[in-house]
């Protein structure tokens, strides 16, 4: 979780080296490790290193190839060897020890702005190429890195902390009242777009930043693409698939010598803890894993201590439980901890925040499961759907069978939730009247909350739920939420279960 900032004048003026320092300087605790700047007349980059990657000591940000195309960036890019193979075919000497930012540069001679149709990883940088006096910014297909700019009085401000743009003098502390009115709403801003700050605005997730001309355009650059279904020739094929697609996804998330695991008794914590055992084991690397688990001893009825424990046995890892009973709801709110720079609506903040720092005591990569849920949520009835459609019935009977055979029981074809959706009350709650009046009226937050409760959900023909579950617009508030820019923790938290495996479209 480097720290990186950008300022590029448009008006023509030298950028104001003293000003970038300062504002590179206060992500030093994104980045203890080295805080440098660069600057060339009216654009100029400031990045702060924390290293985690085997290659990162020779890692020097702001850094070029050639002395004309300069990179600034937040980045760890997986499937290198397929890309170092792809840029090898265009001519590039790109080696194995290269950093991420030497290989998004290659990446950039090689293909441009269309580089980003070949990166694979979580990322944010800021490219200038300065022979075509264009600036490009980019953010990973999932939002896992931030990124936010502020175009102001004749000057662009970009960088992946919030905080360190309103250092800026020309970008003002004027409040976004809708992000505040949607914050009241729904806990969080509905647009990607912006921030709780008028002059700041967000980039959202898969989109591009181009500024070129005098001229700013931003785009999407990707789209999860809609697949047919795997069909699987024999049980275990599947499976054997899934293991490794996941031991791929860890392996690229490790590349450090000491990893924490963020490890409930579930069964998604638990398959990237059993994953990354596996992966060093397999390559034996030399990496030392640790759990951490968060528990109620006293509290309220709790497995997760027993389950967790039983995993960390089975893996012959050590596992710390962080007991969280006298932990109160808005814990440290008042006293700005957790020092969000947006508002934040997380009673239990304050033991996630105590989990993140002592894992960041431990090493500075911690890897979780968070997100393995939406990836694998799924009706049968969808399933069903599909094969009446093509009058497959025998193939349903068969199906069902098989499925409640699995499950042990019939109640797992949850036929009461149904009956309940299906003929039940409205349960999502009603409109809050406690809003001010004249605050409410001028952004129609009537009509904003009916929108939200009606709106149709992007489709899927065979699994929805969970298409709709991981493009939801909340993820990339959450992941926000784990960054070093929220929680002023020299951490890196990694999601194997957003891996993006297979190229961009």
């Amino acid at each position: 979780m480097s720290g990186i900032v950008g300022i590029l004048n448009l008006d023509g003026r030298h950028v104001d080296r003293d000003l970038l320092l300062r504002m590179c300087a206060s992500l030093s605790y994104r980045g203890p490790d080295a805080q440098e700047i660069w600057s060339e007349g009216p654009i100029g980059f400031g990045h702060a290193m924390l290293q985690t990657a085997g290659e990162s000591p020779g890692d020097r940000q702001p850094s070029s190839l050639d002395g004309h195309v300069w990179i600034t960036a937040d980045a760890r890019v997986d499937g290198r060897g397929d890309l170092i193979r792809e840029l090898q075919g265009k001519g590039r000497h790109a080696a194995r020890s290269a950093t991420d930012a030497e290989l998004i540069l290659h990446a950039y001679h090689a293909w441009g702005e269309l580089c980003v149709q070949h990166l694979l990883g979580d990322f944010a940088f800021a490219i200038w190429d300065g022979r075509s006096r264009r600036l490009i910014c980019v953010r990973d297909h999932f939002g896992v890195k931030p990124f936010y700019y502020a175009p102001t009085r004749g000057c662009l401000v970009f960088g992946n902390t919030l905080n360190c743009l309103r250092l800026h003098p020309a970008v003002s502390s004027e409040l976004n009242d809708l992000a505040i009115g949607d914050f009241l709403l729904f806990d969080f801003n509905q647009d990607p777009a912006t921030t709780t700050f008028a002059d700041i605005q967000r980039l959202p997730p898969a989109h591009i930043l181009e500024w070129s001309d005098g001229t700013l355009r931003i785009r999407r650059y990707w789209t999860l693409p809609v697949e047919p279904p795997l069909e699987c020739k024999r049980p275990g094929e599947c499976i054997e698939q899934f293991r490794e697609l996941l031991d791929a996804a860890v392996a690229d998330r490790l590349r450090c010598d000491r990893v924490g695991i963020f490890m409930s008794g579930g069964l998604d914590s638990a398959s990237v803890a059993a994953s990354l055992c596996g992966v060093v084991s397999k390559h034996g690397m030399p990496c030392e894993v640790r759990a951490f688990t968060q528990v109620f001893d006293k509290l309220v009825p709790h497995a997760e201590r027993h389950y967790s424990g039983l995993v960390a046995d089975t893996l012959r890892i050590p596992i710390h439980y962080q007991v969280v009973d006298g932990i109160l709801l808005y814990q440290g709110y008042n006293h700005g901890e957790p020092p969000t720079p947006e508002p934040s609506h997380y009673p239990l903040a304050a033991s996630d925040t105590n989990q993140l720092r002592e894992a960041s005591g431990y090493g500075r990569v911690a890897l979780t499961g968070y997100g393995g849920d939406p990836g694998f949520s799924s009706l049968i009835s969808s399933h069903v759907r599909k094969h009446l459609k093509s009058r497959q019935l025998r193939q349903v009977v068969a199906d069902l069978a098989r499925y409640a055979r699995s499950e042990g029981r019939l109640s797992r074809l949850y036929i009461r939730t149904r009956l309940r959706r299906w003929f039940g009350r409205n349960l999502q709650g009603s409109f809050p009247t406690w809003l001010n009046e004249d605050f409410r009226n001028r952004f129609d937050l009537q009509g904003r909350w009916e929108q939200a409760q009606n709106s149709p959900k992007p489709g899927h023909p065979v699994r929805p739920e969970a298409y709709n579950a991981i493009t939801a617009n909340l993820w990339p508030y959450l992941f926000e939420w784990y960054d070093a820019g929220a929680t002023s923790l020299p951490a890196r938290c990694r999601l194997p279960s957003h891996a993006q495996r297979g190229r961009p479209n």
